[in-house]
């Protein structure tokens, strides 16, 4: 599971990316499983300080999906303009900030 390997590295990270851009499709059972053990669920249960989680990329017929299935709310929102690259420019210049 995702979240235990997270909760088991020494140094937690500071971001988690679920990348959905190369899913064409997400079944209803997927969703419901998202929904059931998603980001906002797992973090509660496997809690890692400091650490943020990013949900992006998914075509607009996962993301009507995870909504039809009001699983979008249970992942902390779905992010389709946000690239995994500018998510990772955005820490990077987040942790440079915090250094100086």
């Amino acid at each position: 599971m995702i979240w235990q390997r997270v909760h088991a590295e020494p140094t937690p990270p500071r971001l988690v990316v679920l990348d959905l851009s190369a899913a064409p499709r997400v079944d209803l059972q997927s969703a419901q499983a998202l929904g059931q053990y998603g980001v906002r669920n797992c973090c509660e249960r496997y809690p890692v300080s400091g650490s943020r989680t990013a949900v992006l990329g998914p075509r607009s017929s996962v993301r009507d999906r995870l909504r039809n299935e009001g699983v979008d709310g249970k992942l902390g929102g779905v992010n389709c303009f946000t690239t995994v690259a500018d998510a990772i420019d955005n820490l990077v210049l987040n942790v440079t900030r915090e250094q100086t």
